[in-house]
């Protein structure tokens, strides 16, 4: 439950306060930086889940 709603902030909600919350000139830098910070922690996380799961005990 807890994945999803962070999944729905992230996807929906934080570019949109992005929008509102950045000044005008910035909005751009500032959305390319979300999505690839999102990108980059989704490469991250598919690189390290096998090797956790076997590092991990009953997993």
């Amino acid at each position: 439950m807890l994945h999803s709603a962070a999944i729905a902030f992230g996807n929906v909600l934080l570019p949109a306060l992005i929008r509102r919350s950045a000044p005008a000139h910035r909005v751009q830098g500032v959305s390319a930086l979300h999505v690839t910070v999102m990108g980059l922690m989704a490469a991250v996380s598919s690189g390290i889940s096998a090797s956790l799961a076997h590092a991990v005990p009953d997993s």
